[in-house]
C-alpha cells in the first residue's frame, strides 16, 4: 500500500514537471529542498534534522497556490524504535501576502523509513521569502504525531525551483 501510495507521488511529479516543462504559461512549477532545523518534542535528544523534498504547485491565483511534496527527513540518532526518518507525504496551500513574502500550511502523513505499519498524521505550518524566481526561504515547523509520541523539528527550507 505505501509503495503504491510512494509510486503515484512519484508518477505524479513527473506528469506535472512534463506539462509545466512543455508550455511555459501554465501555472504549474516543481522544486527541491533542502532541509535543516532542531529536533524538538520526542526528537530533542537528537541534534540535527536533515531532509530533501520534491515539490509540486498550482497556482490557482498570483497569490493563492495548491501544493504538494514528498520528501525525506532524517534524525542521526538512534531512537527507541530504531532509525528516526520519516518519508513525509503532504498536500497543502501557499499564500503569497505581498510580491516576495508569503506563509504556508501544509498536511498529510509520514511513513516510517524502516517500514511499519504506521503513518502518523504530519503538518508543517511556515513563513518563506521569494528570493528570485528560483529560489526560496521557509522557517518552518514540521511535526508527525502519533499515539503520544511526536516526532518534529523547527527549521528552514532552501528551496529551488524548476
Amino acid at each position: 500500500m505505501k509503495v503504491r501510495i510512494l509510486l503515484l507521488v512519484v508518477l505524479s511529479f513527473i506528469v506535472l514537471s512534463v506539462n509545466a516543462q512543455s508550455n511555459k504559461e501554465k501555472p504549474f512549477k516543481m522544486g527541491i529542498g533542502f532541509s535543516g532545523g532542531l529536533p524538538v518534542g520526542d526528537m530533542s535528544e537528537a541534534s540535527l534534522a536533515l531532509g530533501a523534498d520534491l515539490k509540486v504547485q498550482y497556482s490557482i491565483t498570483s497569490a493563492l497556490a495548491i501544493t504538494l511534496s514528498a520528501g525525506y527527513v532524517d534524525f542521526p540518532v538512534e531512537w527507541q524504535f530504531g532509525n528516526a526518518g520519516l518519508i513525509p507525504v503532504m498536500g497543502g496551500i501557499q499564500y503569497n501576502f505581498y510580491k516576495k513574502i508569503y506563509v504556508s500550511a501544509q498536511a498529510g502523513v509520514s511513513f516510517p523509513s524502516q517500514g511499519g505499519d504506521s503513518s502518523p498524521f504530519t503538518f508543517a505550518p511556515g513563513i518563506g521569502v521569494n528570493v528570485s524566481n528560483h529560489f526560496d526561504l521557509l522557517l518552518k515547523y514540521q511535526s508527525a504525531t502519533e499515539d503520544g509520541y511526536n516526532i518534529s523539528f523547527a527549521g528552514i527550507r532552501v528551496g529551488l525551483t524548476f
